[in-house]
């Protein structure tokens, strides 16, 4: 698999030793109950995790990062102690290994790891207290979604850098946009895990809850505001398909509308957003203070700023009537 992720030109593999897939039950005296060469003692297995990386180093060069997921607490009986866990990435750093991630907890374990009532960077220590270790950079996990809490884990000196994935499937431009100090811009996860992992695990096609466009971007492309001087094929053959001096009107300010509010004035539509309550968010402004459950707080902040930035006439306390929307094309 190695060899094949390097011919298609990729930089490097993570080798997955956690959240008790295969290699985490080799390690782990709970699940290993082999009595030959890989099972027993803590020697023997550790064997299988070395033998896996020392011939994929083998089988791809020096030039070839290798990163090795490590289960740095295992939150589940008969896991692997601090004492194995440390000689264990000692033993993968020598077995070949350019970089050691932090793998938390198995999928078996009952305590919460990722999601939203997990504190932001919240298993960070875990990764800290193996800093000074080993001599290759470490990586931390689990519930960083913003860029304020990762620079606060390296300035504490938790690891070396950060690692994320389901935060880019709510915004692919996060890293874009905090380079550029507009972290106000990010359309943060919010830790629900129902449209990625959920769908991973009924071998559905993962997304994102608060960005249903993620892995479906061929099925609703971005359409970008076009600048007035642009024409049709300066648009890239979307000239249909804008809204440019159209009038819109939209009822409702709950997730549904804010999103539909901003689909269309990203079009180029002049659109106004009615909401008899004073606040946007509808279901969300509920949501968000289920135990558990604050970070929706963040989608309303991410449309509340998005809607601005595009002139949106947002009309908070206002009910509409039909005399209100007769005038708009829509």
């Amino acid at each position: 698999a190695a060899v094949l992720a390097r011919e298609a030109g990729y930089d490097g593999v993570e080798v997955m030793g956690s959240e008790g897939y295969l290699i985490n039950q080799f390690l782990a005296s709970e699940t290993n109950l082999r009595a030959d060469q890989w099972g027993g003692d803590f020697e023997r297995r550790c064997r299988f995790p070395e033998a896996i990386l020392s011939r994929m180093r083998e089988a791809v060069g020096e030039d070839f990062l290798i990163m090795y997921r490590l289960s740095m607490l295992d939150l589940v009986a008969g896991g692997s102690n601090w004492e194995e866990i440390e000689r264990l990435a000692q033993r993968v750093e020598r077995a070949g290994t350019n970089i050691i991630n932090t793998g938390i907890g198995w999928h078996e374990a009952r305590i919460p790891t990722i999601a939203t009532m997990v504190p932001r960077g919240g298993f960070r220590f875990v990764t800290k207290k193996l800093m000074g270790a080993v001599n290759v950079p470490l990586v931390t996990t689990n519930r960083f979604n913003d860029p304020a809490t990762c620079e606060e884990a390296l300035a504490e000196g938790c690891a070396d850098m950060i690692s994320m994935a389901r935060p880019f499937l709510a915004d692919p431009h996060l890293v874009k946009k905090a380079r550029l100090s507009r972290a106000k811009d990010i359309n943060t996860c919010i830790g629900c895990n129902q449209a990625c992992l959920d769908h991973v695990f009924k071998r559905k096609v993962s997304s994102c809850l608060v960005n249903p466009r993620a892995c479906h971007e061929s099925d609703f492309p971005a359409i970008p505001r076009p600048e007035a001087s642009q024409s049709a094929a300066d648009r890239g053959g979307q000239g249909g398909k804008q809204l440019a001096g159209r009038r819109i009107a939209v009822v409702g300010g709950g997730p549904a509308g804010m999103s539909a509010a901003l689909e269309r004035a990203r079009l180029g539509a002049d659109v106004v957003l009615f909401e008899r309550q004073a606040q946007l968010g509808g279901q969300f402004l509920l949501a968000q203070h289920i135990p558990g459950k604050f970070e929706f707080n963040e989608t309303i902040r991410y449309f509340e700023t998005q809607l601005a930035h595009l002139g949106v006439d947002v009309r908070l306390g206002t009910v509409a009537t039909t005399e209100d929307v007769a005038a708009f094309d829509e």
